[in-house]
């Protein structure tokens, strides 16, 4: 596991695309559990509303589109505090973490429906930065402004080509592959990852995949690191990226189906409706944390609560009997299947 002041320096100035649940799971993780400071993240949200409030809540800069990012940069400087709060960045003094030679991360926290839109608009900046670059490197340094201060100083300034033109694109949209991804970002590191919304509590389960080259299995172990700490974050093959998001990535709406089930079926056997979402909730809170804990696995649980001639078996009995299994199996099996047609 990278230290999280080395892993916030490799990291670099983040684009946050998408301000939605999942987004601010990523947002409140980078700065409530990574320990980023604000200053080292912008945040793209069109809906102004919501922009305000993550500016409020988590003090970070935004923008209503990338179009709008990218001509903050060659507008006024943002100020001195954010420069202030950047150099006292603990990572600052080692990795220089905001200087513009340093490498920049966009994540796509976009529903798969609309990502192609989004992509097609990040990738037309992207180029037309680059172009702006190539022309006349020594008039951006002079004249573009980043979230962190001017462009002039060594280690403060984030120009606008390194802010649009990333070093590595993180996209968390279900079903959307790789080498999709790679038609719009063909110079960059390309990262998928499926978590989920439990980020928003530090215990997300986080699936990622990349390429498989030596630099891109580094990348991946970097991103890794990242959603580590937010939670578990394994590496899996793209191949079975869609099985994850079966799994994990839609995951916590099955066990907020079951609990509401549990609920339900405790007030029809005659209690308070409060009293039966309580019991519900806290017993998969409860096994949650004891499978954790204890390191049992789901199995050997249910044999240990269920005691022979017991009510916990009668309950089980009634679940094989109805193939529970089955049930689970074909919901987990219809979300592969979406994600596929998504692709």
């Amino acid at each position: 596991m990278v230290e999280k002041d080395a892993l916030i320096g490799k990291l670099g100035f983040v684009v946050l695309v998408g301000g939605g649940r999942m987004g601010e799971a990523l947002l409140a993780g980078m700065i409530g559990k990574l320990g980023m400071p604000a200053s080292m993240i912008a945040i793209v949200e069109p809906k102004q509303a919501r922009l305000q409030e993550f500016q409020s809540k988590y003090g970070c800069t935004g923008f209503t589109s990338i179009d709008a990012l990218a001509d903050s940069y060659v507008a006024e400087p943002k100020g001195a505090s954010a420069a202030a709060e950047l150099k006292s960045a603990p990572a600052a003094a080692e990795s220089k973490s905001a200087s513009a030679a340093n490498p920049t991360t966009v994540i796509l926290a976009v529903k798969p429906q609309v990502i192609k839109d989004v992509m097609r608009n990040l990738a037309q900046v992207i180029n037309s930065t680059q172009e702006t670059a190539a022309g006349n490197d020594q008039v951006e340094q002079q004249s573009h402004h980043s979230l962190c201060g001017d462009t002039n100083s060594k280690v403060d300034g984030l120009s606008l080509a390194n802010v649009v033109r990333p070093r590595r694109v993180i996209s968390i949209a279900a079903g959307v592959t790789r080498a999709t991804l790679k038609e719009f970002f063909p110079n960059d590191y390309v990262i998928r990852v499926m978590p989920n919304v439990a980020l928003l509590a530090g215990e997300g389960a986080s699936a990622i995949c990349g390429g498989l080259s030596e630099a891109e299995r580094s990348e991946v172990h970097l991103v890794r690191d990242f959603f580590a700490c937010m939670g578990e974050a394994v590496v899996v093959p793209e191949a079975l990226i869609n099985a994850a998001t079966a799994i994990s990535g839609s995951g916590p709406a099955y066990f907020a189906r079951l609990a509401m089930a549990m609920a339900e079926a405790g007030e029809a056997l005659g209690l308070p409706p409060e009293t039966a979402a309580t019991l519900a909730r806290q017993t998969l809170v409860g096994t949650a944390a004891y499978l954790q804990q204890t390191g049992a696995s789901p199995k050997e649980l249910a044999i240990a609560v269920a005691s022979p001639g017991g009510t916990t078996e009668a309950a089980l009995e009634s679940f094989t009997a109805d193939n529970f299994e089955q049930v689970v199996y074909k919901a987990a099996d219809a979300a592969v299947s979406r994600a596929e047609k998504l692709a």
